[in-house]
C-alpha cells in the first residue's frame, strides 16, 4: 500500500483536477440565473441548517463511529479526515443535476465551502487534543484550495452570465461536459492505480463510510424538507466530503499513507450510496419541471 499510494501525488493529476473542478464550476455558474441567489427567509434558515449538519453534525458522528467501531491508524486517521472536510468541489454539480434547487444549492455550497476554511483547522485542533497527535492545515492554504477551485470559477460564470448571457449559455453545457469526461478519465486512471489496496480495505473503515454517508444524507435531507429540490441539494452537498481538503491533510502531516486509500474509499462508497438515495427520492416524487431548476 506504501508504494500504490506513493504515486498518487503526481503533479499530472492534480493540474488535470483542477482544470476539471475549474470547468465544471464556471459551466454551473455560466448556467445559472443570478436572480435565485435571492433566497427566501425559509430557505436561509434550511440554508443555516444543513451547514450546521455539514460542519458540526458529520464530524460528530464520524467521532463516535470511529470509538465505537474501534478504528485505528490508517482506517482512523482516513475516516477522521474525511469526517472533518465538507464542500466537495462537485458537490453543487451533482446536487444541480439531481434536481436540487439552483440558487439553494449554490448558497448552500458556497457557505459550506467558506467556513471550511476555519472549521477544518479547528476540528484538527480538537482530534489532536482528543488523540495526542500534533497536526495542522494552514488557513492560508485551504483559503487559497477553496478560492482556486470553487469562488474563482463560479463567480467568473455567474459574471459572464451578467455581462454576455448569450455567450454564457453556449459554453454552460460545453464546459460540464468537456469536465465530466475528463473526471471520468481521472477517476479512472486513480483506480487502475489503487485498485488492488482498495480491495482490501477494512470492514470496520468500510461500515463507517457507510454510516457517515447515510447519516449526512438523512440529516440533509430532513433538515432542508419539505421541497424535494431543496431536501436533494442539502442531503448531497452534506454527504459529499471534500478528498482534496482531507489528501492535503494527509500529506501535509505525514500521516499513514494508508489512510489515503481509506479516504478514496470514501468517496466510492459515498457515490455508491448517493446513486440509490437519488434514485429512491425520484421513484418516491416524480421529478419536476427540469425548467425550474436554472
Amino acid at each position: 500500500m506504501q508504494t500504490v499510494m506513493s504515486i498518487l501525488p503526481l503533479d499530472v493529476v492534480g493540474f488535470f483536477a483542477l482544470v476539471c473542478v475549474f470547468m465544471a464550476m464556471t459551466g454551473l455558474g455560466a448556467g445559472m440565473n443570478p436572480a435565485r441567489l435571492n433566497l427566501s427567509r425559509a430557505d436561509r434558515w434550511r440554508v443555516g441548517a444543513a451547514v450546521t449538519i455539514a460542519l458540526v453534525a458529520v464530524p460528530i458522528v464520524t467521532l463516535l463511529l470511529a470509538k465505537a467501531l474501534d478504528l485505528r491508524s490508517a482506517a482512523l486517521v482516513g475516516i477522521l479526515l474525511v469526517g472533518i472536510s465538507p464542500g466537495a468541489p462537485l458537490a453543487l454539480r451533482k446536487s444541480r443535476e439531481s434536481g436540487g434547487e439552483a440558487g439553494f444549492a449554490t448558497v448552500l455550497q458556497v457557505t459550506v465551502a467558506l467556513l471550511s476554511i476555519v472549521a477544518v483547522p479547528a476540528w484538527i485542533i480538537i482530534l489532536g487534543a482528543l488523540y495526542g497527535k500534533d497536526a495542522g492545515i494552514s488557513v492560508v492554504i485551504l483559503a487559497k484550495q477553496v478560492f482556486i477551485a470553487q469562488i474563482l470559477p463560479l463567480a467568473c460564470g455567474i459574471a459572464l452570465v451578467v455581462k454576455t448571457p448569450a455567450f454564457a449559455k453556449r459554453i454552460a453545457s460545453p464546459l460540464l461536459r468537456a469536465s465530466g469526461i475528463l473526471m471520468l478519465v481521472l477517476v479512472l486512471l486513480i483506480v487502475s492505480q489503487v485498485w488492488r489496496a482498495l480491495l482490501v480495505v477494512p470492514a470496520h473503515a468500510v461500515i463507517a463510510s457507510v454510516c457517515i454517508t447515510a447519516a449526512a444524507v438523512a440529516m440533509g435531507h430532513w433538515a432542508c424538507g419539505p421541497a424535494r429540490e431543496t431536501r436533494t441539494a442539502g442531503a448531497v452537498i452534506c454527504a459529499l466530503r471534500n478528498p482534496g481538503i482531507a489528501l492535503l491533510v494527509a500529506s501535509a502531516n505525514d500521516l499513514p499513507a494508508g489512510s489515503k486509500i481509506i479516504i478514496l474509499a470514501h468517496v466510492l462508497i459515498t457515490a455508491i450510496l448517493l446513486v440509490a438515495y437519488l434514485a429512491a427520492v425520484k421513484r418516491l416524487a416524480p421529478d419536476p419541471d427540469p425548467l425550474a431548476r436554472g
